[in-house]
């Protein structure tokens, strides 16, 4: 199963029942969070800072939605890029039920999932993979980047060999830049395009999709018919 959604709020009304029927306290975790700017955490140093559970800046934020679901802290582990090697994530993944995705760079997780040779085992993994923003758009095998404040040009990517069919843009706000590229994608790859904004998420499994919140199907751009709508 794949879970995609526009923030870290799944916690909240508008989630909760729906994911409180695959989070409980039973359910351990895995988070990767590689989506971080090599110019914002440069060492272990630096990732430390982040991501510590003691006086890391993100850890809170990171762990507090799953411990709404009554997770315990010992079940959620990370992988740090700066220490952690494909054994060790290997190992990790036998007693895990969720494989969580933060916000960030898309395109670096991949790359450093790539550059730790932590790809074979993340596409080989049975259970969930659930993301966020960045977390999000790299499930899918085949994905595109709109032009924002960090990414000056549209770009398409290669993620995870997970998701076939779709992909998403998150953080959907109908700018001209958006649609552009949504337009771009879909005429270049027939592939459809769910938008996430605040309260959303696309659930996938079994060839089924459930979305949720604010999630919907853009439906701008026919490919059959290769006209704009």
């Amino acid at each position: 199963m794949n879970v995609l959604l526009d923030s870290s709020n799944f916690h909240e009304e508008w989630a909760y029942e729906r994911f409180s029927r695959f989070i409980d306290q039973t359910t351990r975790i895995t988070v990767i969070p590689f989506a971080f700017h090599e110019d914002w955490v440069k060492d272990n140093d630096e990732w430390r800072a982040c991501y510590d559970r003691v006086n890391g800046k993100f850890y809170k934020g990171i762990v507090d939605p799953f411990l709404h679901f009554g997770v315990s802290e010992a079940h959620i582990r990370w992988v740090n890029y700066f220490e952690s090697t494909a054994s060790d994530l290997s190992e990790l993944l036998k007693s895990t039920d969720i494989i969580y995705f933060i916000g960030g760079f898309p395109d670096r997780t991949i790359n450093r999932l790539i550059e730790l040779d932590m790809i074979e085992s993340i596409n080989a993994f049975k259970g969930i993979i659930m993301g966020w923003s960045a977390g999000a758009f790299m499930q899918s095998a085949k994905y595109y980047i709109a032009p924002d404040k960090y990414y000056k040009v549209y770009s398409r990517q290669t993620g995870l060999n997970h998701i076939n069919d779709f992909v998403v843009q998150v953080h959907y706000s109908g700018g001209a830049e958006q649609i552009e590229s949504m337009n771009k994608f879909i005429r270049d790859t027939g592939l459809r395009v769910y938008t996430l904004e605040r309260n959303s998420a696309v659930i996938a499994k079994d060839d089924q999709l459930e979305l949720i919140g604010n999630a919907k199907e853009y439906r701008g751009y026919c490919p059959l018919y290769k006209v704009d709508i």
